[in-house]
């Protein structure tokens, strides 16, 4: 589907360019021109933008002693839309 039809630019090559790393609305309007003409298209790219930006970050992780798998102390995940799984490697 066109999100904005000034640049003709779609949905999937809006999604394309968040996956590859673009991560606001000015990146998007850098890369594809989109925002540039009657503005129409910028509640869609906000709602895009949003929803695959997830934000989380991590404080540290405590091990004791008797404990053979970390615990998550301090550690603080803020969900804005969507579900967040966090994996700890060790």
């Amino acid at each position: 589907m066109y999100i904005c039809v000034c640049k003709a630019v779609t949905d999937s090559q809006i999604q394309t360019a968040i996956d590859n790393g673009m991560n606001t609305h000015r990146e998007l309007h850098q890369c594809l021109g989109v925002g540039s003409g009657c503005g129409k298209c910028k509640r869609h790219i906000r709602e895009l933008v949003n929803k695959n930006n997830v934000p989380f970050t991590f404080t540290h992780l405590h091990f004791n002693e008797q404990q053979t798998t970390p615990s998550l102390s301090g550690c603080s995940v803020s969900i804005l839309i969507g579900l967040c799984t966090t994996y700890a490697i060790l």
